[in-house]
């Protein structure tokens, strides 16, 4: 509306002296308001439907390219339909547009008086004292950057308009290329600290041998590395916390001194605990378990008044002391529906560690004692931890120790593993066909459930959605430019036409077309530098604002200036109005002198 209202605007400032005229000659102001209507109204006539048919056609173009963007990840198809509810509500918006804006124009073009408007002297109304130049002006650039300057301060009204036009270009487009960089890194964060593309879930109603599904894994073309683990829940009695990580428990559980902590112990396969254990620098890893020893949390900070990530150190064992790991067993006589015997249950479904004394008492208790053959702050390559649960890794041989003797009642072992496998594919897409493939046409793995992650794909999928996204936001944008180059144009033109006699007076008394082309620039760069001005900075503090906004829900995201975004949108700024000037002034400079400021071409 700000556009076509500053249209309609220059139009009545370009033929201000015609209807000077046609009131000098006996016509009324009903008449000139009713001549601007009209003239509004023959526009709509053509510009409704020619808008409507290209928002139609744009629209259509639009659904082609998401179906061809997201074509692969999509379950669905868009399907191009004209909806009859908007096209007329597109339709009144506009006429209501046209007809506020005329009205306004009409209004103005009937106040003025003949003499006014053949002088044409009402569109500029200025004190001397706020045409006074900054001295730095005339050293530097002369009587043309003079001239320059006071020409754009008593010409605000024009300028303002071009300077807002570029202003809201700027903005929009700083900021969705700020937010469309913060997707794709946010995208490309949490992929980053995934060190394999498959990951597999596993479920079986018997117990599965960790040792073949390696096989199976590493026997598939393409499998750089693998890692294949059964996971069992455990909660230890009052561990030896360090003082940092107590004081946190502390906070969690109310200062409760009976918590309990729950412990993931990991049976790896053997290459890939031997490696672990290499890796870590731990001897003698048969013997035990391996403690990751670190963990990161988020701890409330006072002083902030959020949540902040801290890593801190969890327990004080070290290489050589017992870890009494409880458990449950249920029979046949206590458990429900889904449990078999020799199964244990989770003590709890809460990632903090805590384990209810309901759930302890629940079944029949059973402990085991497991040594600490080494501590370590890593995790094996290829592994994805369960959130904040103290984590142990063994391999085969090692677990199945702790039943062998049968001491303390434990001749029962824990049941219902959870079992998971990471993969590092050269290619993670022919490795999954492959895998299931296998696995559905192999009977040995008929009763095995594989539930298979490809994070390459999720990883594509996610910046498809952001790409597809960028093509409704870029094409904002694109709208939002036409626009407003549009109105640039139309109004940087006129303009410029309804100096030409004021440029032919400075060319009659010696302005040399050098200092009229200096002349011209300055005032190309005045109105850049001042829209640039104001746009960047404020596209700046918008997107930075969005930032903000984004680390409330993650903290991660880390503010980085958007500098090509920024660099692009001012070369575009001074190339486009450098143009534009260009254009109207080559125009101006083949204009006779002498016509010119007899104002007869015109």
């Amino acid at each position: 509306m700000y556009c076509i209202k500053n249209s309609f605007n220059i139009s009545i400032t370009e033929k201000i002296r015609q209807y000077g005229m046609l009131a000098s000659v006996g016509a009324t102001r009903r008449q000139i308001k009713s001549s601007v209507k009209t003239e509004a109204a023959m526009l709509g006539v053509v510009g409704i439907p020619v808008g409507t048919m290209s928002g139609i056609l744009a629209s259509f173009i639009l659904v082609k390219v998401v179906n061809a963007l997201s074509a692969g990840w999509l379950n669905f198809a868009l399907s191009f339909h004209t909806s009859l509810p908007a096209l007329i509500l597109a339709v009144i918006l506009s006429i209501a547009t046209i007809y506020f804006s005329a009205t306004g124009s009409a209004r103005r073009a009937a106040k003025v008086t003949p003499l006014e408007a053949i002088r044409n002297t009402k569109e500029i109304k200025i004190k001397s004292a706020k045409l006074k130049t900054p001295a730095i002006i005339g050293r530097i650039w002369g009587i043309g950057g003079v001239i320059s300057y006071k020409n754009i301060k008593r010409n605000k009204k024009k300028y303002r308009t071009t300077v807002t036009s570029i202003v809201i270009c700027s903005v929009t487009f700083i900021v969705i290329s700020y937010f469309m960089s913060m997707a794709f890194s946010v995208v490309g964060m949490s992929y980053a600290s995934v060190d394999y593309n498959i990951g597999i879930n596993m479920s079986c109603k018997k117990d599965l041998d960790i040792e073949k599904l390696s096989e199976l894994l590493s026997g598939i073309e393409g499998a750089k590395d693998y890692l294949v683990g059964a996971g069992y829940y455990f909660d230890v009695d009052k561990p030896e916390y360090t003082k940092e990580y107590g004081e946190y428990c502390g906070q969690l559980y109310d200062d409760r001194e009976d918590v309990s902590q729950e412990f993931f112990i990991t049976v790896l396969n053997d290459k890939s605990y031997d490696k672990y254990a290499s890796d870590a620098g731990v001897k003698n890893a048969d013997t035990g378990a391996i403690l990751v020893n670190k963990c990161t949390f988020d701890v409330y900070n006072e002083k902030s008044s959020k949540y902040v990530k801290e890593e801190m150190e969890l327990y004080k064992y070290k290489a050589g002391d017992t870890i009494r790991c409880g458990y449950n067993v249920y029979d046949d006589a206590s458990s429900d529906d889904n449990a078999v015997e020799g199964d244990t249950e989770s003590s709890t479904e809460d990632n903090s560690g805590y384990v209810d004394e309901e759930t302890i008492n629940n079944g029949v208790r059973k402990t085991v004692d497991v040594t600490i053959a080494g501590v370590t702050d890593k995790v094996p390559t290829c592994y994805n931890g369960y959130g904040n649960t103290s984590l142990l890794f063994m391999n085969q041989k090692g677990f199945e120790s702790l039943w062998a003797d049968g001491k303390s009642g434990n001749e029962l072992k824990p049941g219902n593993a959870i079992y998971s496998a990471y993969v590092v594919a050269e290619n993670a897409d022919e490795y999954q066909d492959t895998l299931e493939k296998e696995t559905e046409e192999n009977p040995e793995y008929s009763q095995i459930s594989f539930y298979v992650s490809n994070m390459d794909k999720q990883m594509r999928d996610e910046k498809s959605l952001f790409t597809l996204l960028g093509v409704f936001a870029y094409g904002l944008i694109v709208v939002i430019a036409l626009i407003g180059i549009t109105n640039i144009i139309n109004t940087l033109s006129t303009g410029m036409e309804l100096r030409s006699r004021e440029f032919a007076t400075l060319r009659s008394i010696g302005m040399t077309d050098k200092q009229f082309v200096g002349m011209v620039r300055l005032e190309s760069v005045f109105i850049s530098v001042k829209a640039l001005v104001i746009g960047v900075p404020l596209g700046i503090l918008i997107s930075y604002l969005l930032c903000v906004m984004m680390n409330r829900m993650d903290d991660a995201i880390i503010y980085e200036l958007p500098y090509k975004a920024i660099i692009l949108c001012i070369v575009v700024v001074i190339m486009l109005i450098y143009a534009i000037m260009k254009l109207s002034m080559t125009k101006l400079r083949h204009n006779n002198i002498i016509e010119t400021i007899k104002n007869e071409n015109l």
